[in-house]
């Protein structure tokens, strides 16, 4: 992946600009070799601009499990996103926003998702 295309999506993602992260990703999958961290870029802009069918559509292409997971938590589809979340593995930011969505998915179903609170802080 070319450090440039991916330097012109992160500023276009702090400026704001959700819809320009999508068109400009969506144009440089065509050229790329291995597109997934492209679809990572898509998924993301479309979960943040609330469009979860089409974010769960681009994160299973990226083959992205958290991404994947998000959607299907906010779509309240919670028996696939406890399954999408299980195949995640990352650390970081990312290790504690899947926590986060698993104290959720806890919370959601009468259970204590304290310990996944208490791991994502």
């Amino acid at each position: 992946m070319n450090d440039e295309i991916l330097d012109r999506l992160d500023a276009l993602a702090d400026e704001g600009d959700l819809e320009g992260v999508e068109a400009h990703a969506l144009k440089e999958i065509r050229r790329a070799k291995d597109p997934r961290d492209l679809w990572r870029y898509v998924a993301w802009a479309r979960f943040e601009l609330n469009r979860l069918d089409d974010a769960l559509k681009a994160a299973r292409t990226a083959e992205d499990p958290l991404l994947e997971g998000k959607a299907l938590f906010h779509l309240w589809r919670f028996d696939e996103a406890e399954k999408a979340l299980a195949r995640f593995k990352g650390e970081g930011e990312e290790e504690a926003e899947a926590e986060w969505y698993k104290g959720g998915l806890a919370e959601f179903r009468g259970g204590d998702g304290t310990r996944h609170f208490r791991r994502a802080t």
